[in-house]
Order: C-alpha cells, then structure tokens, then sequence
C-alpha cells in the first residue's frame, strides 16, 4: 500500500480554479501525491445545502464500501482517496457528505470529534484536522517499519504459513521501497529482528545465502525476494504431489519413516516421491524429533509422561503408531539400578494408572511391573521397621481459584505425586475429576476413589511459588505423625535456637508435597552442629 505526502500550502488553496480536480503525476522515485485542494471552503464546489439528507443516500453508503477510519496513518491515503472517489465527488450536500463521513469513522474519532460533526458547515474543517492529525507521510511509513518488527513468527514451514509470513513482510517494505526509506531497508537491526522470526532450518539456509553473497548489496528486498522464491517452490512441489497419485503407505521401524507417493497416470513422468512423516510434538520443528526436541528435554519426569500420553507415543521408544507391548525395541531405562522397560527421559514419572480395567480384590489382574515395584519399596521397609523416616513439615498458602487458604505441607521426597487431605479441598471449594486410582505406599497398595485436580502453593511471604499439578484429593492421608517439643528441640541444639521452627500436630498437615514439584524439595540453608558444641 503505498503512503500519500499531502501539500495544504496557502499558495495552492489560492490558485485553486473551478477546474475538474487534477491529480499531479509524481514521478517513480517520490512518494504519491494526492490532491487535497478540495478540503477548503473557498473551493467552486455547489453552495452548503442544509437540506435533510436525500433518500437515495441510504443506497449509496453501501455500495461504497469504505473501511472504517480508526486512526492509524498507513490507512489514511487509501481511506481519503476513496472517500472523495465515492462520497465527496458523488454527493452535492455537505450536510450529505458529513454524514457518511462520521458513519465512516470509529467510535474513539467519532466522540473526539462530536463538537465539529454538530455542524453541517464544519464539514471542510473536519476533513483539515483529521489530515493534520493522520495525513503525516512520515508517520505513515514509521507505522510501517513498526509493523515489520512486531510480525508473527513462522511456526512452521506450510505453504500457508510462509505465504502468510511472506505477505505481512512485503506489504510494509514496499512502502518503504516507494518512499526512499533506504536506512530501514538497511537497517541491520531490523534486518537481524525479523531473520530471526524464521525456523532453525531457515534460518541456516538464510546464513549459507548471506555468507554467499556481499553483505554490502542485501536489504530487507532481498530477503523478502528469497521468502518468495521459497512460497514459489513450495507450491511447486505440492502441486507436484497432486490428488492424482496412488498413495502406497509403507511401514518401517528404522529411523527415517515416510509414506511413498507413486504417480497413477502412465502418460506422464513416473516418479517415486518420499514424504518424512512430522517429527515435532512439543515445539513444533520438524528438525528434529522429540528426543533430541530442546523444548522436551527441560521438562521433568511428569511433564514429559504426560505430553507421551496426549500425543500417543510409545513408552519404550517414544516412537508413533505402536504401543509399548507392541514395541520392537528391546531397550530398557539406562538410569543406573533401573531395569524398567520405559525410555529414561521417562524415569521418575509418576506410577499412577486409572484402576477402571483392574479388578478388585484380585491382585493378579494388576500390572506386573507395577506390582514387582510395590513389593520391593515394601521388603525393603520390612527389613527396616525400627528406622523412623522423618520428613519436613513447611508452613505454606495454597490457592484454588480465587480462594487462599494456610495449611501445613510435608516434604515428601520418597512420593511420586502430591496428594490433599478432602478437609483442606473443602475449604478450598476445589473440584476434579473423580476416578479410581491404584495407590502404593509401604504398606501395600490399594485402590481408592479420588480426585484429580491442581492448585498452587507458595511460601507464607509470597517469595515462591510452584504449581502442583497433578493433585490427589483423598479422604484421608493417614500419616503417622509423631510431634516433637519446639521447645526441647532448641534447647537442646544450639546451632537450631535461632530457626523459625513451629509445633504441628497431624491435623495441621493438608498436603503432601511428592517429586511431581522437585523445586519445592530444594534446600535453601543447612544448619550443622559444630563439634564439641551442645
């Protein structure tokens, strides 16, 4: 869209004549200029008609399809333009063309505005204040270099989605183009901003171009040139690939899958062509797939467990179209004392598994792997039943919603998922969905109806907070808990007289804090006795 330069001199509105309007022909190399003599009053236009409005007005307005004016300046030419084409040269009224005018602008200019648009004679001044205030030429083409900053990136590398990246870049540089801006073509800060908006394998291509051309000769036209030729190219190889094939697919378990696409028509050039299946999952790049996916590396155990589950992958392999215990691969988890057949990026996740397919009361029906699991966490706490395990109890604030409550949580880094007392999630008004779930502790595992949920907790002065997703609300956690004296304890170790310790009893603890949220469990400070200290 190419931006209009406006020239409102004194000189000119004086030697307007009753001529036709005359636009000026500028030359290729300067902005487009449009007459505006026709803004003044002193202009030989028919008298000012203060008639009421003609009938046929009502049939005019819509064939004229003007958009709405809301004040941006890179609209302004192409709205004045169309405005006189269609309503000041059609309509002999100014009492007519006021009309249309303020049906033509927004709400925000239409209430700025109100006290000039009461009066059919403020009709001209109308159009001068809104050309001073929008018509600026050079504010129009600032407006466009902003835009080009502020341009969605490109998710991925669809014919649609480099047409549109293609088209949101090229409009506002060839406005830039049109107007001489050569210092933001050249601009390599903005040149640096937008190359960065491409893909990781885009972005390569455009590196191995720059390194293969003088940098002195490229501007924002060239790279724009080149998304093209990509647009060009992308198209010409769907096209290729068209609806007349015969789609054999074929099933591999190497590392490169694909679908081989076979042209039906004898007539013409027989070709095989191989299209990779898409790789990505999580960020969306079909550089790499989700092992090597950076995105999916920085999640933890639950997080990843979860995105395998949503996107059906298998939990061996993290490979598509095949389930665990029809996976080829014999690989197990490389996490030194583990043997389990799951992938390591798995390894830690939570073990809980909807118990609708489980039978009750019959313990074969469980999983074998779970069960192996359950039985050596117990023999292990069988051989230790005099050791106590003591685990920290933190004052906390959770929030469900708009609702904030204080309870007391206990760190439990042996538990694989967070769990609530039904109390504390009463007070909270916190719903879920209600399931069976298998529960093992050291005493066994056993199958309960609770609810899953989430919510967030953070210190008592609001300095962290951490979101504990997913939530166990059951009825009753049955901790053992056994109190100790505040008191006594600090009395009887120096080194922890001075700590902000407080008495809890087991009715004080609300929620059990697993490994689902690991920063939680983080130590912040460690207090040790000083030898031959009391």
């Amino acid at each position: 869209m190419a931006s209009s330069s406006y020239h409102l001199d004194q000189d000119t509105k004086d030697a307007t004549t009753c001529q036709p309007d005359h636009k000026p022909v500028a030359p290729s190399n300067n902005p487009v200029l449009i007459d505006d003599s026709w803004f003044p009053s002193n202009s030989c236009f028919p008298s000012i008609n203060t008639q009421v409005p003609n009938p046929w007005l009502q049939k005019l307005v819509p064939a004229a399809n003007i958009d709405i004016f809301d004040g941006d300046p890179r609209s302004w030419p192409r709205f004045i333009a169309g405005f006189k084409s269609m309503v000041h040269d059609s309509l002999p009224s100014d009492v007519d063309r006021l009309a249309v005018l303020t049906q033509l602008l927004s709400p925000r200019l239409r209430e700025g505005f109100t006290g000039l648009l009461w009066t059919p004679t403020m009709y001209r001044q109308v159009l001068q204040e809104l050309e001073k205030l929008y018509g600026d030429p050079a504010a129009a083409v600032q407006a466009h270099a902003l835009t080009l900053s502020s341009v969605e990136p490109l998710r991925r590398e669809s014919l649609a989605e480099l047409e549109r990246f293609y088209l949101q870049l090229n409009g506002p540089v060839s406005v830039l183009e049109m107007n001489n801006r050569q210092s933001e073509l050249n601009s390599i800060i903005l040149f640096s901003q937008i190359s960065s908006k491409l893909t990781r394998s885009l972005r390569e291509k455009w590196a191995h171009r720059l390194h293969s051309q003088l940098a002195e000769t490229l501007s924002l036209r060239h790279f724009v040139d080149w998304l093209k030729d990509l647009v060009m190219e992308k198209r010409f190889l769907t096209t290729f690939v068209s609806h007349d094939r015969t789609v054999v697919p074929t099933i591999s378990y190497g590392k490169r899958r694909g679908v081989f696409h076979v042209v039906a028509d004898p007539n013409i050039l027989r070709a095989t062509v191989m299209a990779p299946i898409r790789h990505y999952v999580v960020c969306e790049v079909d550089s790499h797939g989700i092992v090597s996916c950076p995105t999916f590396l920085k999640m933890n155990a639950t997080e990843s467990l979860s995105v395998v589950r949503q996107s059906r992958l298998c939990h061996r392999c993290l490979g598509t179209g095949h389930v665990k215990r029809m996976c080829r691969s014999k690989g197990k988890c490389t996490v030194y004392g583990c043997k389990g057949a799951h992938h390591p990026l798995l390894h830690g996740a939570p073990r809980m598994y909807p118990g609708q397919n489980i039978q009750q009361g019959s313990p074969l029906a469980m999983n074998t792997e779970e069960h192996d699991t359950s039985v050596i966490t117990a023999r292990v706490n069988c051989h230790s039943n005099k050791v106590r395990v003591l685990c920290a109890v933190v004052p906390i604030l959770v929030t469900s919603g708009t609702t904030t409550c204080r309870s007391h949580a206990l760190l439990d880094s042996g538990a694989e998922v967070s769990m609530m007392w039904q109390q504390l999630s009463q007070r909270l008004n916190m719903h879920g969905e209600k399931r069976m779930f298998d529960i093992r502790t050291v005493n066994g595992a056993s199958q309960v109806p609770a609810i899953e949920t989430k919510c967030t907790i953070s210190a008592v002065d609001r300095s962290t907070t951490f979101e504990v997703d997913p939530l166990i609300i059951v009825a009753n956690m049955k901790l053992s808990v056994r109190s100790v004296s505040r008191q006594n304890l600090q009395s009887n170790w120096a080194h922890l007289s001075n700590l902000p310790l407080c008495d809890v009893t087991d009715d004080d603890v609300g929620i059990l804090i697993g490994m689902n949220v690991p920063l939680a469990h983080r130590h912040y400070d460690l207090r040790l006795l000083k030898t031959g200290s009391v």
